[in-house]
């Protein structure tokens, strides 16, 4: 993904969840909570991880952007997407994270729940949205475990990313139980 703007990151994360939302009506009630031979996690399990680390991821960009609101950094310009979150990205393609203990599963939350909890997420996202057009993205980083420190746009697009990567996951656990 190469984004020219902060609309493209939330058009792209728009259509992962898109998505993702077409590959979880495959999930039966009967698969959901099953976890599959050489798998960790069940298709709950999956969901439930997203519903966590983008709630997670959401809360950073807000308080990234409304730092750069108190110390009236604007927006000058085009988002700023560092040459270390490129090549980190490069380099996570070719390794398996372990999720950090805040952002694991914790097998509780049906699918729906987590579902829920996602469109609250979305729905924050879409409150702050104007001030990634406002206030300068780049402004003030905060670290993240696997990809260093990022700043609001890499975070706001990690989100998508994040995403995409576990929707392979889901496919693979989907078809591994059917």
């Amino acid at each position: 993904m190469e984004p020219a703007t902060i609309d493209d990151i939330f058009a792209f994360n728009e259509s992962t969840r898109e998505r993702l939302k077409e590959l979880a009506a495959d999930v039966s009630p009967e698969i959901a909570n099953s976890i599959p031979e050489g798998e960790k996690w069940s298709p709950a399990h999956v969901i439930e991880h997203l519903a966590l680390t983008e709630a997670s991821m959401a809360k950073v960009c807000g308080s990234l952007l409304k730092k750069a609101a108190e110390k009236g950094e604007t927006a000058n310009g085009p988002i700023v997407i560092s040459e270390d979150f490129r090549n980190a990205l490069n380099q996570s393609a070719s390794f398996k994270a372990e999720a950090p203990e805040m952002v694991a599963p914790k097998g509780s939350m049906p699918i729906a729940d987590s579902f829920a909890a996602m469109v609250e997420t979305a729905a924050h996202m879409t409150k702050i949205r104007r001030m990634f057009a406002e206030y300068d993205a780049a402004a003030h980083r905060f670290p993240h475990p696997y990809f260093g420190r990022l700043n609001a746009a890499e975070w706001l697009m990690l989100i998508g990313l994040h995403e995409s990567r576990h929707i392979e996951q889901l496919g693979r656990i989907i078809a591994a139980l059917k």
